[in-house]
């Protein structure tokens, strides 16, 4: 309301009217039901496997793809039937205005107006602000002109892909018959008309309502903040003494960036990290991440590099490079990265998933640890109280096969005893506790009801470790 003059305002409610005039909700709601039910299913089957289960799972990933095909456009096509009720009732340029103005006033709150509320919980314990009172249409005139308009061409220059719900600016505009036109309101001429006296209570109404809901997570980014400019204060005087190492330096450049002095002071410090240590790919990451979001096209080919080099890299990269070139408004660059973030994603969802379990059906080979490793690892565990057995494996995996899984089998049931369960969480909790393990380890149990994890971890040459 408070962004939209009252004409543009009944624009949007003729919008949403017309959706229910043509029982869209009706179709709308049902679809979101079946979709939601589709993945409830389909995470139940992943979550607990049974019998039949892949067949069902080939099925949700030929049919959803379909369903989606099929829902969408028409979700798309109720948007237009819906655009139509609204100039119907308005007229096409205010239609077009209301359009324009959701889409550039959601930026302006998006990347300004918001971050710069949410900032302040950096030097203040509580929420004192009231931003639904404090916006009004004016600070729109404070924004500088060439953030407008990139927002504007942002909005018209973007295209609607087969996923969306929602038909991209230029279409809904084209299909209306009426340009982009950016007309806020003018003092006294949105919420001020629509609502009258009452404006100033629902705005305490919704202010309290977000002081309330955010406190919690605005105290704990405070005191997050105060523990990391305690480190950077730290850090500054250590380099004022010494150099630091590379793990050091790395966190102070990030410190400075987001609590400290700055982008630009981040950016010198990882640069001069990266003389000190050309070769690491942790130092040209960081450079790379610097000047990406500075929207220098330097950090291309350096974060390109060590996405090849380092496959760990891959997703925090790919959404850094997403992100410069969705900035700089090449679309088919910054879906390419999209692509490669999300196909990453799906690749570390189904790794952790493969390395948060340990089933009879899993192959287990002889571990790969080197012998000065296996030695400490074996002389620290025999100092755990109440060990009777340990065996190392490693787990076949076939999500990043180059990053070694270990499964650590512990017996704790010395000759004469039985099995107790409590007996050996406490060697297990021990285990976690006082050891170093070797990168990905889990530890199981291989007795009691386990006891065929036992018999198939002693298969296994050179498992016995302790």
């Amino acid at each position: 309301m408070k962004g939209l003059t009252v004409e543009q305002f009944k624009a949007v409610l003729a919008h949403e009217l017309g959706h229910l005039s043509r029982g869209h909700a009706r179709w709308a709601n049902w679809i979101y039901r079946m979709r939601l039910i589709w993945m409830r299913l389909e995470a139940t089957f992943e979550r607990t496997p049974r019998s039949g289960a892949g067949l069902i799972r080939a099925f949700f990933r030929w049919y959803i793809p379909h369903f989606n095909a099929m829902s969408f456009p028409l979700a798309r096509a109720n948007e237009y039937e819906a655009d139509a009720a609204s100039v119907q009732a308005t007229s096409a340029r205010e239609a077009a205005q209301a359009l324009t103005s959701v889409s550039i006033i959601g930026s302006y709150y998006e990347r300004k107006y918001w971050p710069e509320i949410h900032a302040a919980a950096k030097d203040s314990p509580q929420p004192a602000f009231a931003p639904f009172s404090g916006f009004t249409p004016g600070a729109l005139r404070d924004v500088p002109a060439s953030d407008l308009a990139q927002w504007r061409d942002a909005a018209l220059t973007s295209k609607t892909s087969h996923s969306d719900t929602h038909p991209a600016l230029c279409d809904r505009l084209k299909a209306i018959g009426a340009p982009l036109e950016f007309a806020p309101p003018s003092a006294g001429q949105g919420a001020d008309r629509l609502l009258g006296a009452a404006r100033a209570r629902v705005e305490r109404a919704f202010d309290a309502k977000w002081q309330n809901d955010v406190a919690d997570s605005w105290r704990k980014f405070h005191e997050q903040t105060q523990r990391d400019r305690t480190r950077l204060a730290g850090l500054r005087a250590d380099r004022e003494r010494d150099s630091l190492d590379q793990k050091q330096a790395l966190e102070l450049a990030a410190l400075e960036e987001s609590v400290g002095a700055g982008t630009d002071a981040a950016l010198e410090l990882s640069r001069a990290t990266l003389t000190r240590f050309p070769d690491s790919p942790p130092a040209r990451f960081a450079l790379a991440q610097y000047l990406l979001r500075n929207g220098d096209s330097k950090g291309v080919a350096m974060m390109e590099s060590v996405i090849r080099e380092d496959a760990s890299a891959m997703l925090a990269g790919a959404e850094l490079l997403r992100n410069y070139y969705a900035g700089r408004e090449d679309h088919a660059n910054a879906q390419s990265w999209q692509d490669r973030y999300l196909d990453q994603a799906k690749q570390l969802q189904a790794a952790r998933k493969e390395r948060n379990q340990v089933l009879l059906s899993d192959r287990f080979v002889a571990h790969s640890l080197g012998a000065d490793r296996l030695a400490r690892l074996a002389a620290e565990l025999k100092n755990v109280k109440k060990l009777r057995r340990a065996y190392l494996v490693q787990k076949m995996v076939q999500h990043f096969p180059g990053d070694p899984l270990y499964i650590l089998g512990v017996k704790s049931t010395g000759f004469l005893q039985l099995h107790n369960r409590q007996r050996t969480a406490a060697v297990v909790q021990a285990i976690r506790e006082g050891i170093e393990l070797p990168g990905d380890t889990i530890i199981i149990d291989v007795e009691g009801s386990n006891y065929r994890f036992g018999r198939k971890l002693r298969r296994v040459k050179r498992a016995r470790i302790a």
